[in-house]
């Protein structure tokens, strides 16, 4: 299937830094994956104007985050109130991409030991509405990780309610 996306978008980091994010393709090599040329770089002059804080306060939370890009990594810092929305993230601006040869992403980070959700959005729509396309990944408490995560893992979602259903596969 051919998804145009509007991909890279990020969800519920926290405490996280990441230095690269490229797409890794279904072409087989001696790893049996091979890296697409178009990682997201954060050493770039404009990297922060590629990418948005959303808070639950656009529906009355009172959870707070934000960015900063340091040395070519991007730092995300957030702090969620479950009294409300419960979340803090970053995304991406809209970025159009024929993501059918993408097998996995690959994403180098630090974080703080948690579980996080790297979210992409197609064209797909549920309710006149984006659908979100979630894949949980791990961290390590203060270490850099390099984690692959493959497209067969990310799972439909709206608003938290499962799609598996009702929306395509990745």
């Amino acid at each position: 299937m051919n998804f145009s996306t509007s991909c890279t978008r990020l969800v519920a980091w926290m405490c996280l830094s990441m230095v690269t994010f490229p797409l890794l393709s279904r072409s087989e090599t001696e790893s049996g994956i091979m890296q697409t040329p178009t990682p997201i770089r954060f050493d770039q002059p404009d990297a922060s104007r590629q990418w948005v804080t959303v808070n639950d306060n656009v529906m009355g939370g009172r959870s707070i985050g934000d960015f900063t890009i340091k040395e070519g990594k991007l730092v995300f810092r957030g702090s969620t109130n479950t009294n409300g929305g419960g979340f803090s993230s970053i995304r991406s601006r809209p970025l159009e991409r024929d993501m059918s040869a993408v097998a996995a992403f690959r994403v180098r980070c630090k974080g703080d030991g948690r579980t996080y959700l790297l979210s992409c959005r197609t064209k797909e729509t549920y309710r006149g509405m984006q659908v979100a396309y979630r894949a949980p990944f791990e961290t390590q408490a203060g270490k850099w990780v390099e984690i692959v995560v493959p497209m067969s893992a990310f799972k439909p979602s709206f608003r938290g309610m499962d799609l598996s259903r009702r929306a395509p596969k990745l």
